[in-house]
């Protein structure tokens, strides 16, 4: 997951946005959705206390800004809000927000 992070930080400047770029990262947001993807997506919800899980949530939210207004929008920021959601009825305190002393 460190390394899917690593490359949607590299959107910010090194590689050009298109529409058909956009309508890539859409089919791979509705792929994630897939019964292939089981695995990942219980990874969000049962790994909130894993190590990995903050560069998989980072990479997820990369994705979730990148694409405009859609149904594959919609689908994971639904997705994303659930696991904030279980983060927050379990009482586990957020990894992702680093702090800078």
């Amino acid at each position: 997951y460190e390394v899917a992070f690593a490359l949607i930080k590299m959107f910010d400047s090194e590689i050009d946005i298109s529409v058909g770029f956009l309508m890539q990262i859409d089919k791979l947001v509705q792929l994630l959705e897939s019964p292939v993807f089981i695995h990942l997506r219980l990874q969000l919800a049962l790994g909130v206390d894993e190590p990995h899980h903050t560069a998989l949530l980072k990479s997820l939210y990369g994705l979730l800004m990148l694409l405009p207004q859609s149904d594959a929008y919609k689908s994971l920021n639904d997705r994303l809000m659930t696991v904030c959601n279980l983060k927050e009825h379990v009482g586990i305190e957020d990894s992702t927000h680093e702090t800078n002393h």
